[in-house]
């Protein structure tokens, strides 16, 4: 948005690395203040309050719960979210040992819970590296009458250890027929809007 408006000197990419991002990646406070400075000269904020005469409709939010299907994006779920909750289970009942023990345990989580969530929304999504992964699992868990702490640590390493967007480039995504059912329901509410009704779609994963 810089860069588009023409703030100099923040413009510049490398500029703004320098002067901005990478001071916030380093915690230090000089890159925030920068940016709150370059944005208060050029952002117009402009509230409710402040604005006279304006008549906006009551928020309006409806929660749509969406079930899965028989089929393969509920296969691919299924896979990713038992083998996570299964793993996290068993490796729960020990301890972590330190900080460092529990920090891990916090990466590997917010790792796996994305990838759930990702799996909610479209098998498409889930690389066919964590699918393998998961259904290996599955595996380990129907072989065991019951996990220990280190069936359940392993589980997590196996399931961590999946390749990832960050190690390949070209990852190779599931490839699934048909719309995902968050897809369809989507469509579904869009075709019931008037026709001289607008919307907007926030979504995280665009593709």
């Amino acid at each position: 948005m810089l860069a588009f408006i023409g703030l100099q000197p923040l413009s510049d990419a490398s500029a703004f690395k320098r002067y901005v991002s990478d001071p916030i990646k380093d915690r230090k406070r000089a890159g925030l203040t920068r940016l709150r400075a370059a944005l208060a000269y050029v952002a117009l904020r402009r509230t409710k309050n402040i604005v006279p005469g304006l008549n906006l409709a009551d928020k309006d939010i409806k929660i749509v719960s969406v079930d899965f299907p028989e089929g393969e994006h509920k296969k691919i779920h299924d896979a990713i979210f038992f083998t996570a909750q299964a793993a996290f289970g068993a490796s729960f009942n020990g301890k972590c040992s330190g900080e460092e023990g529990g920090n891990k345990a916090n990466q590997a989580m917010f790792s796996l819970l994305l990838r759930v969530r990702q799996s909610c929304a479209s098998g498409s999504l889930v690389s066919s590296a964590h699918f393998q992964a998961a259904s290996e699992v599955m595996g380990t868990m129907t072989a065991r009458d019951e996990l220990t702490v280190e069936d359940g640590h392993r589980m997590i390493e196996h399931l961590q250890n999946a390749k990832s967007e960050k190690d390949d480039k070209k990852v190779e995504r599931l490839k699934v027929q048909g719309h995902s059912p968050k897809i369809l329901e989507l469509l579904s509410i869009i075709e019931k809007m008037d026709r001289d009704e607008k919307g907007v779609i926030f979504s995280q994963w665009t593709s």
